[in-house]
């Protein structure tokens, strides 16, 4: 979790210790994932948002849950650079908090399993293609 030490950090960790999720929590920035990161809920604020993390948007990243203050034209543009597959409101609440974890989960796992078959008929082309210049 990257998230300040406020009332919405305290009420998202209490609730991510309720539902049993392991947390690790740092503000403003985290470098690198602690192994087995599964998940990565972030207060999307300005000290987050022009910070370019490095385990970011590679195939193998967790998904990112950023929760967010308000909605403008900044906010959103910060969102969909984050590839967020759910969002949080804030102030933080008890409600939607499950709902997005697994909606985020989901969604990640059904992105990564199209990836790999897209990569599987990539490789069966690229095959095909060699078949066809050798005849």
């Amino acid at each position: 979790m990257i998230h300040p030490q406020d009332q919405d950090g305290d009420e998202l960790l209490a609730q991510l210790h309720r539902i049993g999720c392991d947390v690790e929590v740092c503000w403003p920035t985290l470098d690198s994932l602690p192994f087995g990161t599964g998940l990565v809920l972030m207060a999307l604020r300005p000290e987050t948002r022009s910070v370019n993390f490095p385990w970011l948007g590679t195939s193998m990243s967790p998904p990112v849950i950023p929760v967010v203050t308000y909605e403008n034209p900044i906010t959103v543009e910060a969102v969909l650079r984050l590839n967020a597959l759910a969002v949080i409101p804030s102030p933080v609440r008890s409600f939607g908090l499950m709902t997005a974890i697994a909606v985020a989960l989901t969604q990640c796992q059904a992105l990564r399993m199209r990836d790999r078959y897209i990569e599987r008929l990539e490789k069966k082309q690229a095959s095909v293609r060699v078949i066809q210049q050798a005849t």
